[in-house]
């Protein structure tokens, strides 16, 4: 009786901790599909420079350029848990660097 109480003790543990893993991995990979579409949205529409009526995708404008939406921290340097970078040129240079996107 008392090894199978403690076998049922074991089994609910493991079943709690695989609940605890799926629900990590879960709000992670939610956190990191909010942080590739905002990514998307910035460097392709929001903060590109425009020229005749053009926009130029991963062509950052320094006056568009923001550095906090919504909680999400966007600079270039990893300030955050989770992040993802993109490749984008900045400026009238056009220097090339990565553009972090982190919650």
């Amino acid at each position: 009786m008392l090894a199978i109480l403690l076998i049922l003790m074991y089994g609910l543990n493991i079943i709690t901790y695989l609940k605890s893993n799926i629900e990590k991995s879960s709000e992670k990979q939610t956190s990191f599909d909010r942080l590739y579409i905002l990514s998307e949205y910035f460097i392709k529409q929001k903060m590109t420079t425009k020229q005749d009526g053009i926009n130029f995708e991963n062509w950052i404008d320094e006056q568009e350029f923001s550095e906090e939406y919504k909680g999400v921290n966007i600079g270039f340097e990893q300030i955050g848990e989770t992040c993802i970078y993109r490749i984008v040129a900045f400026g009238i240079q056009k220097e090339i660097k990565k553009l972090y996107f982190c919650s």
